[in-house]
């Protein structure tokens, strides 16, 4: 028993130096991610989008750049007590064909994550006034910036 008894302080000490180092409870990591449903839609097809590592309720804007290098804002959501995300995006008509990028990037913390989908069954075409290339609802309890505007309530 008196052995152990030395050989206590040293046991301690070494579980000590092994241990994994933590932050404080609740801090968001330093690292955005975001994931999609599915790596290829066609317009209509509703892609599932999932983030974390952003700021607790901070606005998060989802953007899109085609294959031919043309950018658009498909609109912001806010992410919730954790720091995650969620929305469904559904390519339109005239997207174009090929790989686009999918971004999300929080307003304040400035952390980005992106995910790659590819796109087939596009028009390739410009989209007629008023018709967007790409369509946004939330999930999941997230809010939807344009419902607030439009509607002054999230859906």
């Amino acid at each position: 028993m008196r052995r152990l008894a030395r050989f206590g302080p040293a046991l301690i000490a070494g579980v000590a130096c092994v241990a994994a180092p933590s932050g404080p409870a609740g801090t968001a990591p330093s690292a955005a991610v975001l994931q999609l449903s599915q790596s290829a839609a066609s317009p209509g097809t509703v892609i599932h989008l999932q983030g974390a590592g952003f700021r607790v309720a901070e606005y998060v804007e989802i953007r899109v750049t085609d294959s031919a290098g043309g950018q658009a804002s498909i609109g912001r959501v806010v992410a919730d007590g954790r720091g995650d995300m969620q929305a469904d995006v559904a390519p339109g008509q005239t997207v174009n064909n090929g790989v686009s990028l999918i971004n999300a990037n929080g307003t304040v913390s400035e952390r980005t994550a992106s995910a790659l989908i590819n796109v087939t069954g596009g028009s390739d075409g410009e989209p007629m006034t008023g018709q967007p290339q790409w369509t946004m609802r939330t999930s999941g309890g997230a809010t939807c910036e344009p419902c607030l505007l439009v509607h002054g309530q999230a859906p």
